[in-house]
């Protein structure tokens, strides 16, 4: 793009670090100061790519100091287009990196948490068994976090009949039992002495997996 005439005193004054008409032939290499500059008249941004010295030309003085400004606007915009989609692409690589990385944190929890409340069943159901006698089958029907006590409670139902509440105070810690009625109001008769069975090869596990 030409630059008009009238911009180039202003631009040599911005240019360098001297007036341009007080500029003398022989300084062939002033220095420059700002290499980018915006042209009021066109309004367009100018970078300057090459200077030198024409002293010939005594109409325009202020040449002697500058006579070669070029547009790089396009370039300019080019780099600032690449440059913008170059952090884009991190930022959204970023983003997706993160979002992959919160979702196997997510299911890696999710699957220690399912993993500790089936362990935390097959004590319940050994402590009902050990516990109560006649123990053949223990259905786990529910399973949540009681947030006033800090408890686990868990709705059992022991031989297809007898309903029992479960409680579990704390992971890992002690469980009560409470009701433990069926239909036509008989209990669960308690074990005298109670067993300490380990394991339960012989009962039938119901497990609650979650809604």
């Amino acid at each position: 793009m030409p630059i008009p005439d009238s911009s180039y005193k202003e631009f040599a004054d911005i240019v360098y670090n001297v007036e341009s008409l007080k500029a003398q032939a022989n300084d062939t290499d002033p220095v420059v100061v700002n290499d980018i500059i915006f042209d009021t008249t066109t309004q367009k941004q100018f970078q300057v790519l090459a200077t030198e010295d024409n002293t010939q030309n005594a109409c325009r003085p202020w040449r002697q100091q500058l006579s070669l400004l070029e547009t790089d606007t396009n370039q300019d915009k080019e780099g600032d287009m690449k440059s913008r989609s170059k952090w884009l692409f991190i930022s959204l690589f970023i983003l997706i990196l993160g979002g992959v990385g919160m979702v196997i944190l997510y299911q890696q929890r999710a699957k220690e948490e399912a993993e500790l409340i089936r362990h935390e069943q097959e004590r319940m159901a050994l402590y009902a068994y050990n516990n109560f006698e006649g123990v053949e089958k223990v259905e786990f029907t529910s399973f949540e976090e009681n947030i006033m006590t800090g408890t686990w409670d868990s709705e059992v139902v022991i031989n297809g009949e007898y309903h029992v509440i479960l409680t579990l105070w704390g992971f890992g810690g002690d469980i009560t039992v409470s009701k433990g009625r069926n239909d036509k109001g008989d209990y669960l008769r308690p074990k005298n002495p109670e067993s300490n069975v380990s394991s339960l090869k012989s009962v039938n596990i119901i497990y609650w997996k979650g809604n």
